[in-house]
């Protein structure tokens, strides 16, 4: 069997207009708008806060008593809702109480004031509003060959779906396992015998059950929309504290599941306008949709169950495993009447001679004796200086016997002296510093600066400077912690911070995981590349005629303090890797001209702007400025000078990041053509397209791993349909598609040598033992590797994509995304200000694409 007749089955199935069924759409009336606005007004006046209006208060009203799947578009703070759809024709009497009510919610009064007669000119507008019945595939439009629809269709797309597949039973490992669908179109395993559970806090049960989620999805160069299924462990609560939200079961068991938003902390409960619906809906249907019993979480699960926090421990690992991934695959294709989405294996191989080799924790190629000096020249110095910053002497111990050991120099292990240079190779030196009060918790004295002792030894020109800094926080109190103050005033001396939680026993250095670590992350910080990259690009196919250059480029979103205040921030990484001959030199940008360090704007060694970047606060900015893009094209521009005669580059970025900035990198406009300046509705098409076409990139790579809508690999199969590989790393054309590539990855753990490395091949979770459960179960994930903007051979460029994540710079794993574009997002989440405000709901890992 050819390369060719192998193909890779997603758990997706495209979305024909039987799938997308019908919805009902309330067009609200222009003078709604300012109704909305004068209610938004009372209320901001009333919390004194910039907030938008709980609108998912109202959903739920309106779905506790309709039993209707319910949305609102738009639901922003700039554009009031103009849009009410919901899967079944609302009772107008219903839809003008919920209005009242909510409204009268959001005015504080209290539960035993509301009154049904209460005037709203908001409601009255709603239910005059008129209603049509609308064939949801109706709505999706073609733009060329690629599919668009307004942003309701894609959420109220999967009702149908969900109403299908709820009505199934599915067979699985002997079991008939029902799926219950939610008001938010997912499905969740409900019933007690299908729910998982084991026992944890001295022999107390804590439960978990299977929850997919239904996404509709565009893909580029498919002509349809497809429905993706996401699987996944959903974990449930024995207490609402903490819990962010919850499903209630309504009494009547054809009804889906409510989805409700929590609210506070230690006394978590039901958000206020939730609440109110749900009491409101007990006056209207003579019955109580939550009793006072319901809000206790402990036992089996009952009719309200929360969602843990995903930072508690828990006896109940994630992930689902392969086998339920391709039972569901198969469940899902019989019942919605569709084949999985597939894609064909690509002619190419990695190569095994340019992994990175790692003996017991230690980086054998780049430790090298005679390898090391000329990696660390390739970076832009000549020597590294290594500061060791500690608290305890427990640590202190533990990284000279790391140092000694990852550069075989245990003449060091015993001891070295204090605060004095010692050199560990020929181009690598070492200082002990006992600083606990620079590296304590707590309230900081204001002023704080580096200690003295620190910048003692002059640091001659060409020496790059380092800190593996002690810390003991242990996350429970996020103002207290001191390493985003050490990283942000060592930054502005210059010198980069990577830290290491202190160890509380002895431990063997060639077991010391979390210093291996430590130590891959502060290489990769100083721009270490080795020279095993050049050989994984050139390995067999593709061969280059002239060197490339391989530019990153990381966009991210970040919203005010606690979401609510405070403006937003925008942070923007660029780096570029480029060839200098058998060895790489890595690069970043400097955007900011309000460098803390006074870094002129510019490239420079990645190892010289990352300590800039994280001197300087992040820049407040949002994606819709027009800002960010114009200096990602000055930034394209200034590359010139630092590449050889000849040589091109290709930009490589995060599509789940970026893809909102440029028109050709959004689906919808795939098909489209810039004009003559390179621009797409005035503005421009990708990245340095508005510069000389002899400045512009090869091509532009997007690329997008760990979003929830990216369709989980299922197993590879012939032309005729049966399996052949269960399990695979190969690289793959999305069918339909000329320039889609799926990369299939597989966690690490399925490559260990532990008893849970490949849990979940075989069996579901309800056939599994109480070991095995306890575990994370591995699956499939995809990155999607889109080129658009190649004049020639896209291919090449998704191959050396590809090749990129799959030999990692400091991992010994596959990446989530290539080189440079992970040296970007790193140089991003290591910054002092980083905070996990981003636009999904959990956030791509940037390190090894763990699978889950």
């Amino acid at each position: 069997m050819t390369t060719a007749d192998k193909e890779l089955a997603l758990l997706a199935y495209p979305l024909t207009s039987v799938l997308h069924g019908t919805a009902h759409l309330h067009r609200l009336p222009e003078q709604t708008g300012r109704a909305w606005e004068r209610v938004l007004t009372r209320f901001r006046e009333r919390v004194h806060q910039n907030v938008n209006l709980p609108y998912s208060g109202l959903a739920t009203a309106l779905r506790a008593y309709s039993g209707a799947s319910v949305n609102l578009f738009p639901a922003s703070k700039n554009r009031a809702p103009e849009f009410l759809v919901s899967s079944k024709r609302l009772d107008t009497r219903d839809l003008r109480d919920a209005f009242v009510l909510w409204e009268q919610a959001l005015d504080n009064v209290p539960e035993s004031e509301i009154d049904f007669g209460y005037a709203s000119e908001l409601a009255d507008l709603v239910v005059s509003s008129p209603v049509e019945e609308v064939a949801l595939a109706d709505q999706v439009r073609l733009l060329g060959d690629q599919p668009d629809a307004p942003t309701w269709v894609y959420d109220a797309a999967t009702w149908e779906a969900a109403r299908l597949l709820s009505g199934a039973v599915w067979r699985i490992d002997g079991r008939d396992v029902r799926l219950r669908a939610d008001t938010d179109g997912n499905l969740l395993a409900w019933d007690p015998d299908t729910v998982w559970s084991s026992p944890w806090r001295e022999g107390v049960l804590n439960y978990a059950a299977l929850r997919v989620r239904l996404l509709m999805k565009t893909m580029p160069g498919v002509r349809t929309p497809v429905l993706v299924l996401d699987p996944g462990v959903s974990r449930l609560g024995w207490e609402l504290r903490g819990a962010r939200s919850a499903w209630l079961a309504p009494r009547h068991s054809d009804d889906p599941l409510l989805c409700l938003g929590l609210e506070g902390w230690t006394n978590t409960k039901i958000e206020k306008t939730s609440a109110t619906a749900l009491a409101v809906a007990h006056r209207l249907r003579g019955e109580g949709l939550l009793d006072a019993g319901d809000l206790d979480l402990s036992g089996p699960p009952g009719r309200l169950r929360a969602l843990v926090r995903r930072s508690v421990r828990f006896p109940i690992g994630r992930g689902v495993g392969m086998h339920t991934v391709r039972e569901l695959a198969r469940h899902a294709a019989g019942v919605l009447g569709e084949s999985t989405v597939s894609a064909t294996r690509v002619s190419h191989q990695f190569s095994k001679g340019a992994h990175r080799k790692v003996d017991k924790g230690r980086d054998v190629d780049l430790l090298e004796e005679g390898g090391l000096p000329l990696v660390v020249k390739a970076s832009g110095a000549e020597r590294l200086r290594l500061l060791v910053l500690y608290s305890t002497q427990g640590t202190r111990r533990r990284v000279l016997r790391l140092l000694a050991y990852h550069f075989s120099r245990p003449d060091l292990a015993d001891d070295v002296p204090e605060d004095i240079l010692v050199g560990l190779h020929t181009h690598v030196e070492v200082a002990f510093h006992h600083v606990s009060s620079f590296l304590a918790h707590g309230d900081r004295p204001g002023g704080s600066g580096v200690p003295e002792v620190l910048l003692e030894h002059g640091v001659p020109e060409g020496t790059r400077v380092l800190a593996l800094c002690e810390t003991e926080y242990d996350g429970t109190e996020p103002a207290g912690d001191a390493k985003p103050e050490v990283s942000r005033l060592l930054a502005g001396r210059g010198i980069l911070a990577q830290f290491l939680v202190g160890a509380t026993t002895d431990e063997d250095p060639a077991k010391d995981h979390a210093g291996h670590n430590a130590l891959a992350d502060l290489f990769r910080a100083a721009g270490l590349v080795h020279s095993r990259l050049t050989q994984a690009l050139s390995f067999q196919r593709p061969r280059t005629e002239r060197p490339v250059a391989y530019v990153g480029l990381h966009v991210r979103a970040q919203r005010g303090r606690v979401w609510k205040s405070g403006p937003p921030r925008l942070s923007c990484t660029l780096v570029a890797m480029v060839p200098d001959g058998d060895h790489w030199r890595t690069l970043a940008y400097q955007i900011d001209e309000h460098s803390a360090t006074g870094l002129k704007i510019g490239w420079h060694d990645y190892s010289t702007v990352n300590a800039s970047f994280r001197a300087t606060r992040l820049p407040e900015g949002k994606r819709q400025d027009a800002a960010p893009v114009a200096a990602i094209d000055t930034a394209l521009g200034d590359l010139g000078p630092h590449l050889t005669p000849g040589m091109g580059y290709v930009l490589m970025a995060s599509g789940d990041t970026s893809r909102s900035l440029w028109p050709l990198l959004a689906n919808k406009n795939l098909d489209r053509a810039p004009d003559g300046q390179g621009r797409v509705d005035g503005r421009p098409a990708l990245p340095g397209w508005t510069l000389e076409p002899a400045q512009r990139p090869l091509a532009v790579v997007r690329v997008t791993s760990g979003t929830r809508d990216l369709p989980r690999p299922v197993e590879v199969r012939d032309t005729a349909g049966n399996t052949t590989t269960r399990t695979t790393k190969a690289l793959f054309r999305l069918n339909g598609s000329t320039n889609t590539w799926i990369l299939s990855n597989v966690p690490r753990q399925w490559s260990g040598e532990k008893r849970a490395r490949r849990l979940g091949e075989k069996h579901s979770r309800w056939s599994a033992d109480a070991l095995s459960g306890k575990n994370t179960w591995y699956a499939h994930t995809s990155t999607e590797i889109l080129v658009v903007g190649a004049e020639t051979d896209p291919e090449r460029h998704a191959i050396a994509a590809a090749r990129l994540c799959h030999h990692a710079v400091s991992w010994d794993g596959r990446t989530s995304y290539p080189a440079p574009v992970h040296l970007a997002a790193l140089m991003d989440r290591d910054h002092p200000q980083y905070r996990r405000t981003v636009d999904w709901d959990d956030e791509a890992d940037y390190e090894e694409n763990t699978g889950q």
